[in-house]
């Protein structure tokens, strides 16, 4: 995707077009849960097959630059997904998304979510690494409790527990120490009061002078972070 569509949208595309997208994603993200359990006559899974490829032909028809910016660096502390809609843990436009409610409270990042069953590894489990995807996306989000942003360098995760699907988990994440520009961040992961996953990583901060900056800042200092 072109850099310039990544941090802007399309300023022609209106709340009402918006609207009608998140709710064409959220019926993608229903039919691919189904999809995994489907099992129907043959008459019917043909005409499932029919309509469903009928309608990706449609979609192609105006598949081309994003109408959202992929990446804003407005945030919302109470609803942090809202600034990457095509995230593929928090995305609202993204239907591989579960998604993931995010919030930053003052010392952490705290992430609620429900796995469906396209997530699935071990049996009535999330798959190992659809968790390692998701940590990653959280303690990245946590570098934002420093008012930082920047890559991951290293992620080590330990599986305590297994992670059921269909259930609401609960991902926390908080700074454990700043050298420099490394950010060190540590989370757990839990299933009601139980750890099922544990995590640390480090993070190379990017952006020094805070999240507000203009686009072009943002990629000259990606570009020539140490």
């Amino acid at each position: 995707m072109p850099l310039e569509n990544y941090f802007s949208g399309d300023p022609g595309f209106t709340h009402e077009q918006e609207a009608e997208l998140i709710r064409l994603t959220n019926a993608l993200r229903g039919m691919m849960d189904s999809c995994v359990k489907l099992n129907a006559p043959l008459k019917e899974l043909q005409d499932l097959a029919d309509q469903a490829e009928k309608l990706d032909l449609s979609m192609k028809k105006h598949a081309s630059l994003r109408p959202l910016a992929a990446h804003n660096a407005i945030f919302k502390p109470e609803d942090v997904a809202w600034s990457s809609p095509y995230s593929p843990v928090v995305g609202r436009a993204n239907p591989i998304a579960p998604p993931m409610h995010l919030v930053l409270t003052q010392d952490k990042a705290i992430g609620t979510v429900n796995f469906g069953d396209i997530y699935e590894g071990p049996p009535d489990c999330v798959h190992g690494g659809i968790i390692a995807l998701t940590w990653d996306h959280v303690m990245a989000l946590a570098n934002m409790l420093a008012n930082a942003r920047g890559p991951t360098a290293y992620l080590n995760i330990a599986y305590r527990n297994p992670s059921p699907l269909n259930t609401e988990l609960r991902f926390e994440a908080w700074i454990d120490r700043i050298e420099g520009k490394k950010l060190f961040i540590k989370g757990a992961c839990y299933n009601g009061e139980t750890v099922v996953t544990e995590a640390e990583g480090l993070f190379i901060n990017t952006i020094i002078k805070g999240l507000n900056i203009d686009p072009e800042t943002i990629r000259q200092q990606i570009v020539t972070a140490d």
